[in-house]
This record gives C-alpha cells, sequence and structure tokens, in this order.
C-alpha cells in the first residue's frame, strides 16, 4: 500500500487567479511527492480557476469549494 502525502499545503483564494496559476505551476514543479496542494476557493461562479486546475492537471492537486 503506498502512503498519503506527509503534508498538504493550503491555497485560501478568491478571484486572485493570475497569481494562483504561476503558484501552482512552481509547486508542481517539485520532484518531491510526498505532498498534496488543495486550493480552496470562496467564490461563487468559479469556472476559471477550473479552467487554471485543469490546465496544471497534476494528480497532487485538489480543490475544495
Amino acid at each position: 500500500m503506498t502512503p498519503g502525502p506527509a503534508f498538504s499545503l493550503v491555497i485560501p483564494t478568491r478571484d486572485r487567479y493570475e497569481y494562483l496559476i504561476h503558484m501552482l505551476r512552481a509547486l508542481v514543479k517539485f520532484p518531491s511527492r510526498n505532498f498534496e496542494i488543495v486550493v480552496a476557493d470562496n467564490t461563487h461562479a468559479n469556472p476559471e480557476m477550473r479552467d487554471l486546475i485543469a490546465a496544471v492537471a497534476s494528480d497532487r492537486l485538489r480543490r475544495e469549494e
């Protein structure tokens, strides 16, 4: 059985996608696989964020609404 991530890096955001995409692209380049990235967005309608997360496409990335 593969152990889960050692820790979660949580990024809270609201309508700051121009900064979020740079952060996500940098984080998924880290060679370590022992962490997950959780994006918590409290925007009411956020199709732009879903598109950004899909563009990054990492199995370490989770979205919380």
